[in-house]
């Protein structure tokens, strides 16, 4: 199984850094998703028909957050931005019952994403036992620090090569 996890590092490696633009395109964006899927399924070591049943909740599941997390993101962004397009924030513009109304809103979409993440769980457990969920959690942890510190070397090494570039034009 080693053989596997150096083989599965290696291709994030050589995928990884240049999926790590700030603002990754749709195709980008689905291929680290199957990447990641297919890191889960190597650390939680699934047989064949496990792999299978897993893959497609996780996937179901990762849809489901994902239409959470738009909505938040849409709601956060008209708190952001006014409707004239100033940079005066919309916050200011509301009343104290639009207010309570927004933190209600914010609230419900927090109970929808933990209500989510819990039949998810519960469905997983049930899929493969509550050692391998933690495994899992564990997992998706570790992928998100391997695709951080990519984004971070190749963020460094494009710094550094700046610094030489500009160190031989002073040169010539």
């Amino acid at each position: 199984m080693n053989m596997k996890k150096q083989l599965l590092l290696l291709l994030l490696v050589s995928f990884g850094l240049s999926a790590m633009a700030q603002r990754l395109s749709e195709e980008k964006r689905e291929k680290m998703e199957k990447l990641k899927v297919a890191y889960l399924l190597v650390e939680l070591e699934l047989d064949e028909q496990k792999s299978a049943a897993f893959k497609s909740l996780y996937n179901e599941y990762q849809e489901k957050k994902k239409a959470l997390w738009k909505r938040s993101h849409d709601s956060h962004k008209q708190m952001k931005e006014s409707e004239n397009g100033e940079s005066e924030s919309e916050l200011d513009n509301l009343s104290e019952t639009e207010a309570q109304k927004a933190l209600d809103e914010r609230i419900e979409l927090e109970e929808q994403k933990l209500a989510l993440e819990k039949e998810y769980l519960e469905k997983m457990v049930a899929l493969m036992g509550a050692k391998k969920v933690l495994q899992m959690k564990k997992a998706e942890h570790s992928f998100k620090r391997e695709l951080l510190h990519m984004y971070k070397d190749d963020k460094k090494r494009h710094h550094m090569e700046k610094e030489l570039i500009e160190k031989r034009r002073k040169a010539h």
